[in-house]
Protein backbone atom coordinates (compact mmCIF):
# COMPACT_ATOMS: atom_id res chain seq x y z
CA UNK A 1 0.00 0.00 0.00
CA UNK A 2 1.57 3.27 -1.08
CA UNK A 3 -1.07 5.42 0.35
CA UNK A 4 0.85 6.22 4.08
CA UNK A 5 -1.61 6.92 6.91
CA UNK A 6 -4.82 5.00 7.67
CA UNK A 7 -6.70 8.11 6.73
CA UNK A 8 -7.17 9.12 3.17
CA UNK A 9 -8.44 12.31 1.21
CA UNK A 10 -8.82 12.56 -2.65
CA UNK A 11 -9.46 16.01 -3.91
CA UNK A 12 -11.61 15.51 -6.62
CA UNK A 13 -12.93 18.87 -6.93
CA UNK A 14 -9.74 20.74 -8.76
CA UNK A 15 -7.69 17.91 -9.92
CA UNK A 16 -5.19 18.57 -12.26
CA UNK A 17 -6.91 20.26 -15.08
CA UNK A 18 -5.81 24.24 -14.83
CA UNK A 19 -9.09 25.38 -16.16
CA UNK A 20 -10.34 24.27 -13.24
CA UNK A 21 -8.10 25.59 -10.87
CA UNK A 22 -9.07 27.95 -7.92
CA UNK A 23 -12.60 28.44 -9.26
CA UNK A 24 -14.33 26.11 -6.96
CA UNK A 25 -16.01 24.06 -10.15
CA UNK A 26 -16.11 20.32 -10.05
CA UNK A 27 -13.67 18.55 -12.52
CA UNK A 28 -15.67 15.52 -13.34
CA UNK A 29 -12.72 13.38 -15.09
CA UNK A 30 -11.26 14.50 -11.43
CA UNK A 31 -13.97 13.21 -9.97
CA UNK A 32 -13.79 9.78 -11.38
CA UNK A 33 -10.03 9.06 -11.37
CA UNK A 34 -10.68 9.42 -7.49
CA UNK A 35 -13.09 7.04 -7.09
CA UNK A 36 -10.38 4.69 -9.19
CA UNK A 37 -7.87 5.90 -6.23
CA UNK A 38 -10.12 5.47 -3.60
CA UNK A 39 -10.75 1.62 -4.64
CA UNK A 40 -7.30 1.07 -4.74
CA UNK A 41 -6.43 2.72 -1.51
CA UNK A 42 -9.45 0.75 -0.08
CA UNK A 43 -7.74 -2.59 -1.92
CA UNK A 44 -4.76 -1.91 0.51
CA UNK A 45 -6.88 -1.20 3.84
CA UNK A 46 -9.27 -4.21 3.66
CA UNK A 47 -6.89 -6.32 1.53
CA UNK A 48 -9.11 -7.13 -1.54
CA UNK A 49 -8.11 -7.14 -4.93
CA UNK A 50 -11.27 -7.16 -6.28
CA UNK A 51 -11.03 -3.57 -5.05
CA UNK A 52 -8.13 -2.80 -6.68
CA UNK A 53 -9.00 -4.77 -9.83
CA UNK A 54 -12.04 -2.01 -9.59
CA UNK A 55 -10.01 0.77 -9.61
CA UNK A 56 -8.26 -0.06 -12.96
CA UNK A 57 -10.85 -0.83 -14.72
CA UNK A 58 -12.61 2.71 -14.14
CA UNK A 59 -9.57 4.05 -14.63
CA UNK A 60 -9.16 2.14 -17.71
CA UNK A 61 -12.35 2.91 -19.26
CA UNK A 62 -11.29 6.94 -18.79
CA UNK A 63 -8.46 5.91 -20.98
CA UNK A 64 -10.96 5.00 -23.44
CA UNK A 65 -9.20 1.45 -23.49
CA UNK A 66 -11.84 -0.33 -23.99
CA UNK A 67 -12.23 1.29 -27.56
CA UNK A 68 -9.56 0.06 -29.34
CA UNK A 69 -11.04 -3.59 -29.05
CA UNK A 70 -14.32 -2.89 -29.33
CA UNK A 71 -15.28 -3.93 -25.63
CA UNK A 72 -18.02 -2.82 -23.70
CA UNK A 73 -18.12 -0.79 -20.45
CA UNK A 74 -21.36 -2.14 -17.65
CA UNK A 75 -21.14 -0.08 -14.97
CA UNK A 76 -23.28 -1.77 -12.07
CA UNK A 77 -24.31 -0.94 -8.74
CA UNK A 78 -26.83 0.61 -6.47
CA UNK A 79 -29.41 3.57 -7.55
CA UNK A 80 -27.94 6.55 -6.94
CA UNK A 81 -24.08 5.85 -7.26
CA UNK A 82 -23.44 7.87 -10.19
CA UNK A 83 -23.71 5.42 -13.03
CA UNK A 84 -24.70 7.98 -15.10
CA UNK A 85 -22.83 10.78 -13.99
CA UNK A 86 -19.41 8.33 -15.34
CA UNK A 87 -21.22 6.99 -18.61
CA UNK A 88 -21.89 10.62 -19.57
CA UNK A 89 -18.05 11.54 -18.47
CA UNK A 90 -17.05 8.66 -20.46
CA UNK A 91 -18.66 9.37 -23.83
CA UNK A 92 -17.40 13.14 -23.34
CA UNK A 93 -13.65 11.94 -22.97
CA UNK A 94 -14.79 9.83 -26.20
CA UNK A 95 -16.11 13.01 -27.98
CA UNK A 96 -13.01 15.07 -26.71
CA UNK A 97 -10.51 12.66 -28.69
CA UNK A 98 -12.67 12.54 -31.78
CA UNK A 99 -15.16 9.55 -31.57
CA UNK A 100 -18.77 9.77 -31.92
CA UNK A 101 -20.76 9.51 -29.22
CA UNK A 102 -24.84 8.86 -27.96
CA UNK A 103 -26.44 9.11 -24.79
CA UNK A 104 -29.87 7.69 -24.09
CA UNK A 105 -31.58 5.58 -21.47
CA UNK A 106 -33.32 2.28 -22.54
CA UNK A 107 -36.76 3.65 -22.08
CA UNK A 108 -36.03 6.39 -24.16
CA UNK A 109 -34.46 3.99 -27.17
CA UNK A 110 -37.13 1.28 -26.82
CA UNK A 111 -39.54 3.96 -27.14
CA UNK A 112 -38.12 5.57 -30.45
CA UNK A 113 -37.59 1.96 -31.89
CA UNK A 114 -40.73 0.77 -30.98
CA UNK A 115 -42.45 3.92 -32.85
CA UNK A 116 -41.28 3.14 -35.86
CA UNK A 117 -44.25 2.64 -38.34
CA UNK A 118 -42.56 -0.04 -41.05
CA UNK A 119 -39.46 -2.15 -41.41
CA UNK A 120 -37.64 0.13 -43.08
CA UNK A 121 -38.29 3.28 -40.49
CA UNK A 122 -37.14 0.28 -37.62
CA UNK A 123 -34.35 -0.40 -40.16
CA UNK A 124 -33.50 3.05 -40.30
CA UNK A 125 -33.52 3.48 -36.33
CA UNK A 126 -31.46 0.23 -35.39
CA UNK A 127 -29.02 1.65 -38.25
CA UNK A 128 -29.15 5.32 -36.15
CA UNK A 129 -27.94 3.33 -32.88
CA UNK A 130 -25.10 1.16 -34.64
CA UNK A 131 -23.50 4.94 -35.99
CA UNK A 132 -21.64 6.30 -33.07
CA UNK A 133 -18.55 5.09 -32.24
CA UNK A 134 -19.88 4.45 -28.42
CA UNK A 135 -23.58 4.35 -27.62
CA UNK A 136 -24.37 4.82 -23.68
CA UNK A 137 -27.51 3.20 -22.83
CA UNK A 138 -28.02 4.43 -19.57
CA UNK A 139 -30.87 2.09 -16.79
CA UNK A 140 -30.39 -0.93 -18.39
CA UNK A 141 -33.15 -3.44 -16.50
CA UNK A 142 -34.51 -0.54 -14.55
CA UNK A 143 -37.85 -1.35 -15.77
CA UNK A 144 -39.18 -5.18 -16.58
CA UNK A 145 -39.40 -5.29 -20.53
CA UNK A 146 -41.91 -7.24 -22.67
CA UNK A 147 -40.96 -9.51 -25.56
CA UNK A 148 -41.30 -6.65 -28.24
CA UNK A 149 -38.83 -4.17 -26.32
CA UNK A 150 -36.28 -7.56 -24.97
CA UNK A 151 -35.72 -8.38 -28.64
CA UNK A 152 -35.43 -4.79 -29.49
CA UNK A 153 -32.56 -3.89 -26.90
CA UNK A 154 -31.00 -7.62 -28.25
CA UNK A 155 -30.51 -6.18 -31.96
CA UNK A 156 -29.07 -3.10 -30.61
CA UNK A 157 -26.32 -4.85 -28.59
CA UNK A 158 -25.65 -7.58 -31.49
CA UNK A 159 -25.46 -5.21 -34.16
CA UNK A 160 -22.68 -3.39 -32.26
CA UNK A 161 -21.13 -6.62 -31.04
CA UNK A 162 -17.29 -6.79 -31.04
CA UNK A 163 -17.98 -3.87 -34.09
CA UNK A 164 -18.98 -0.94 -31.86
CA UNK A 165 -18.25 -0.45 -27.80
CA UNK A 166 -21.56 0.13 -26.06
CA UNK A 167 -21.63 1.53 -22.13
CA UNK A 168 -24.61 0.39 -19.94
CA UNK A 169 -25.60 1.31 -16.71
CA UNK A 170 -27.80 -0.72 -14.45
CA UNK A 171 -28.66 -1.34 -10.78
CA UNK A 172 -29.22 -5.29 -11.63
CA UNK A 173 -26.37 -7.69 -10.96
CA UNK A 174 -25.99 -9.85 -14.37
CA UNK A 175 -27.73 -13.01 -12.20
CA UNK A 176 -30.58 -11.13 -12.06
CA UNK A 177 -30.97 -9.72 -15.84
CA UNK A 178 -33.47 -12.57 -16.33
CA UNK A 179 -36.34 -10.78 -14.37
CA UNK A 180 -36.08 -7.95 -16.43
CA UNK A 181 -36.39 -10.02 -20.19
Amino acid sequence: CNTGDANAMFEPIHGSAPKHAGKDKANPMAMILAVAEGLRWLSCRKKDPKLAAAGDAVEAAVRLDFLADHRNVVLIAAQGLGKTMVAQNIAHQAVQKGHTALFITASQMLLALCGQESARDLERRLKHYERPTVLCIDEVGYLPYDARNADLLFQVVSRRYEVKPLILTTNLAFGDWAQAF
